[in-house]
């Protein structure tokens, strides 16, 4: 009886390194499959239009106020450093392995654990 386990990566080269490694513990490739989940317009955190910053489009009440007429967001260098400065990618790399068995299942777990990867549940 197979068992599926699905990982995430931050890192396309940690995605890598793990299936090197099952790979070379004596897994089929044919039972790994790594996958983009993204590309390069997004997902991103911190690239949005209110940025980071507390005070950019906020009032005192935390809530959003609207540009006045002829205002832009990031108009400085400064705004626009300090509102989208810790642009980051999350979770960019998914990886599959349907294991033979579950000494198989346990294996690829473990490597994909001491590589990085994060269980989706």
């Amino acid at each position: 009886m197979s068992t599926t386990l699905v990982r995430v990566f931050d890192h396309l080269e940690h995605a890598v390194e793990a299936r090197r490694q099952l790979l070379e513990a004596g897994i089929d490739s044919g039972r790994l499959d790594l996958t983009s989940l993204d590309d390069e317009a997004g997902p991103v955190e911190g690239n949005f239009i209110s940025g980071n910053s507390d005070t950019s489009l906020r009032n005192g009440s935390g809530r959003t106020n609207l540009l006045p007429r002829g205002s832009a967001v990031g108009s400085d260098d400064q705004t626009y450093s300090r509102d989208f400065r810790h642009v980051e990618r999350r979770g960019s790399m998914m990886l599959t392995i349907d294991a033979e068995d579950e000494r198989q299942a346990e294996l690829a777990g473990q490597v994909m654990e001491r590589v990085g990867g994060t269980a989706l549940n």
